[in-house]
């Protein structure tokens, strides 16, 4: 038993060394993200929100949003993208976000490219996709979920599943690519499209923040469900932040931040069952992975933003 878990734990790190984090909070300009440009009514603009409902960023000041002043307009295709490479180990993609629409007349949907655009693949709650080598740079994928995602009964126009109605607040979604084999690293599109039919509603539309990918985590084989992800509140922050752990009592315990690099930065002993509050010291701006554990076993980990 001891040595399974050394074995997990040794890959584990070995999967920090080599993931690369790549953030999109919308607070500074980014190659990652491109609006499309060839539509003259594209809604999607970045910056401070100021309507109704969406009138601030979960991460001030910015969002990218269905126009940042005013209800969204009829008849609406709107869509923006945004580039990534997925590295390592059940890469991660996750992103918070509210929507305000007229329910299943519009909303939102999200789809992915692996071909620079050629082809698009709608992401949907509990997506499984099979094993492809043909069409696809790598040489498997187990399984790709999602979380927080629209269910196959959300229906928008067209038959097009997506968000829609209210969010009654900001909501977390994630994508997960549960296990790679990579012949390279690929690079893929995810592009996320606004759609409203023709009876006006004055309503928010679809509003984005902190978008993360990444590739750490353990594969299949090991366990994936291993590390329980909790979150950190503020995130960006500049001074201290505080890790909710979200009924996961950690008794014995000990938590250390990771630089991009594996490089473990700050290691201490947790004393609170219930939360952890971190302050910034000496950690440069930048991100960092917070794993957190109970008697030297890793139990959980949050993504950590310093401005």
């Amino acid at each position: 038993m001891m040595s399974k878990l050394l074995t997990a734990l040794l890959i584990f790190v070995s999967c920090f060394l080599s993931a690369q984090i790549q953030i999109l909070n919308f607070d500074s300009p980014s190659n990652m993200l491109s609006i499309d440009t060839t539509n003259p009514n594209n809604l999607w603009q970045v910056g401070p929100p100021n309507k109704t409902i969406f009138d601030s960023a979960l991460s001030a000041p910015n969002v990218i949003v269905t126009d940042t002043a005013s209800p969204y307009s009829i008849n609406s295709n709107s869509s923006f993208t945004v580039g990534f490479t997925l590295n390592g180990n059940m890469p991660v993609i996750e992103f918070d976000h509210r929507f305000d629409t007229d329910s299943l007349k519009d909303g939102g949907f999200i789809e992915i490219s692996n071909d620079n655009g050629a082809s698009w693949l709608r992401l949907r709650d509990t997506l499984v996709l099979s094993a492809s080598p043909s069409n696809y740079p790598f040489d498997w994928w187990a399984i790709s979920s999602t979380v927080g995602f629209y269910g196959l009964t959300d229906f928008l126009p067209n038959n097009r599943i997506g968000f829609s109605g209210k969010s009654n607040g900001w909501q977390h979604a994630e994508i997960h690519f549960h296990c790679w084999a990579f012949k390279t690293y690929p690079t893929f599109l995810l592009r996320f499209t606004f759609v409203s039919d023709s009876i006006h509603n004055p309503k928010d539309g679809w509003m984005i923040d902190n978008l993360f990918i990444n590739g750490t985590g353990i594969c299949a084989s090991l366990d994936e469900n291993a590390l329980t992800k909790v979150k950190a509140y503020p995130n960006p922050f500049s001074h201290k932040t505080r890790i909710d752990l979200e009924g996961h009592q950690i008794t014995n315990g000990s938590y250390t931040i990771y630089n991009l690099q594996g490089q473990a930065l700050k290691s201490e002993n947790v004393f609170s069952p219930s939360s952890i509050e971190i302050g910034r010291n000496n950690l440069p701006a930048g991100a960092y992975t917070m794993v957190i554990s109970e008697k030297n076993i890793p139990k959980l980990m949050t993504y950590l933003l310093v401005r």
